[in-house]
């Protein structure tokens, strides 16, 4: 059953938003944001599914560098390094740059 969440926070830089949209075989997560007590993992890890005993998204768009859009992707990448996270695709020209994964 598809499902979608949106999620509406008041972001360390400001008000953030990021939306999941889920299904039994599928996620995309769009945007994550992070306030002063979660880190935006925290707030987008319990949509993640599990594929292969690894938590996985299949689509991670991130719309801009904005920090309420994107901040806290470091922990992310440092997930998908140790491999206990599979994104099959990410959506963003440049998304690696240094001040977009603060």
């Amino acid at each position: 059953m598809e499902k979608i969440f949106y999620i509406s926070t008041v972001a360390k830089v400001g008000k953030g938003n990021c939306c999941v949209v889920k299904d039994d075989d599928f996620v995309m997560a769009i945007d994550i944001t992070s306030t002063e007590e979660k880190e935006s993992y925290e707030i987008v890890s319990p949509h993640f599914r599990e594929k292969d005993g690894k938590d996985c998204i299949d689509i991670l768009v991130v719309s801009h560098n904005d920090k309420d859009h994107c901040g806290g992707f470091s922990t992310f990448k440092e997930k998908m390094d140790s491999g206990d996270l599979v994104i099959g695709k990410i959506i963003h020209q440049g998304y690696d740059r240094p001040k977009s994964t603060n």
